[in-house]
């Protein structure tokens, strides 16, 4: 719990969406793989959800953790669903939930829970670009952790345009793993 006290909190009890940060104010771990690459923490009885979006009060994509009372967690992005899981019980409104939010060069959005779906829910989605994202849990009060200091600080670079480069990547092996292609192509 000690490292929650490095972190901005957000605390909100909303079913929709009413805050839209800027991306730019997040610690992204940008690198020459990822365009996008942060962490975040929630505390949440059921349904965390995060907002990608590219205008402020847009959803691109949303992403719904541990939904339907704790049963499911969804990519939906442009309407459609992109990629489901049936892990139970995956939040809990005791312990903190690392969420890792990645999206490639190519377009591959991947959402990982390290330790115990790495990535949770993957999909390529294309050219989307993210400014902002929305933090809240339908039905339920949830508290959100972020910029908190992590790790990944140790490799963190700054240069002089204000562009933040992850100059070191480390992959934490999973109990869970899904393919997804590094090739731009596919």
């Amino acid at each position: 719990m000690s490292k929650l006290a490095t972190c901005n909190e957000f605390v909100t009890d909303s079913k929709e969406c009413e805050h839209y940060f800027p991306l730019d104010y997040m610690k992204n771990y940008r690198s020459e793989k990822y365009s996008l690459y942060f962490k975040l923490y929630v505390f949440s009885y059921h349904d965390a959800n995060l907002v990608l979006s590219n205008t402020k009060s847009g959803a691109d994509c949303r992403v719904v953790i541990g939904g339907w009372s704790n049963t499911l967690s969804v990519l939906h992005c442009n309407g459609k669903d992109l990629d489901k899981t049936s892990i139970k019980n995956i939040t809990s409104p005791m312990w903190p939930i690392p969420v890792v939010i990645r999206q490639t060069v190519c377009g591959w959005l991947d959402i990982s829970i390290p330790g115990i779906a790495e990535p949770l829910l993957t999909a390529n989605v294309g050219n989307l670009n993210f400014n902002y994202i929305c933090l809240f849990a339908y039905g339920s009060t949830n508290r959100w952790f972020y910029n908190c200091t992590e790790e990944e600080d140790n490799f963190y670079e700054s240069r002089s345009n204000n562009c933040t480069i992850f100059s070191e990547f480390r992959r934490i092996e999973g109990s869970q793993t899904k393919k997804q292609s590094d090739n731009c192509n596919n």
